[in-house]
């Protein structure tokens, strides 16, 4: 039997069918591993659902699905067999599967199909680009013939540079905040965005209760206000002046770094070049350790 529907209703059909015919002695495939299957795999896997018996219905509207829909279709019906998980986090689901891409290829495959209108999608592009700059740095990687990661980021995916950034920033700042999706107490993702400048693991209690209250325009003009008083220095940062002692191959390093730094933000500014290199380092890990030799470093406020 064919049966024509739209996606959503292509997944509840496919699911209603499955669970109706699972056997027993069927393995489910590994919910990670579907997150990342290719056009191919998923249409391998489909088949083989419906050879096993455990669909007897073809959805001809699977077909037309984004590759996208779907993966997400097939791992919802995977996810009814193996039971919902205790916390349903969708910040650390989507970073355990996009973090686990590791080809070019699939990352520009992805891109097409995260829907930036939704703001979801928007944190969905910006763990895309995160990774792309993974990948991007990593040694003989699949980018040759770029000079910086902007160009590519221009020139193959049609994104602004600034904007790019500024995706990649959300990703990485809700991805790294520490704090679990339902301390956002079911404020929305449009809510979620708007604070993502201002939030942190100490004040997200007190901005989500005022999120609650507030509309997205009032909202907006709070966060706004509060970034204007960091910026006046009514809640200034402490700044340090570093001193470091370095050889002279540290040295050249250090320079060539800060000038890639400063390419890539778009900056000029030494200081931002500098965290954008350590924010950078601590997202990712060291890659490598240092040798024996020792830098002297002073600092004074």
């Amino acid at each position: 039997m064919t049966v024509t529907m739209n996606a959503a209703d292509s997944v509840q059909a496919v699911k209603e069918e499955l669970i109706k015919h699972l056997g027993g002695e069927y393995t489910i495939p590994d919910l990670d591993d579907v997150a990342k299957y290719s056009q191919a795999k998923c249409a391998q896997l489909a088949d083989e659902l419906k050879d096993k018996g455990l669909i007897t219905t073809t959805i001809a509207s699977f077909v037309q699905m984004s590759l996208l829909e779907k993966r997400e279709a097939l791992m919802k019906i995977l996810k009814d067999l193996v039971g919902p998980p205790v916390d349903d986090d969708p910040i650390l689901e989507f970073a355990s599967q996009i973090e686990k891409v590791n080809t070019r290829a699939e990352i520009e495959e992805m891109v097409k199909e995260f829907d930036e209108v939704r703001h979801f999608g928007q944190f969905q592009l910006g763990g895309a680009i995160a990774v792309a700059h993974e990948l991007f740095n990593k040694p003989n990687s699949e980018f040759e013939g770029y000079k910086n990661f902007g160009e590519y980021i221009v020139t193959v995916l049609g994104i602004g540079y600034h904007k790019a950034m500024r995706l990649e920033g959300i990703y990485r700042k809700l991805r790294y905040l520490g704090v679990p999706w339902s301390a956002f107490g079911n404020i929305g993702w449009t809510k979620v965005l708007a604070l993502v400048d201002v939030v942190t693991i100490d004040n997200v209690k007190d901005l989500v209760e005022k999120a609650k209250v507030m509309n997205l325009h009032a909202l907006k003009d709070y966060v706004e206000a509060e970034k204007a008083k960091i910026g006046a220095g009514q809640n200034p940062k402490t700044l340090f002046t570093q001193s470091v002692k370095l050889h002279a191959d540290q040295h050249q390093l250090w320079l060539d770094s800060i000038e890639k730094a400063k390419e890539e933000t778009g900056s000029e500014s030494k200081g931002a070049a500098v965290e954008a290199i350590f924010q950078h380092t601590w997202a990712v890990g060291l890659r490598s350790r240092t040798g024996n030799r020792r830098c002297s470093i002073s600092a004074s406020t």
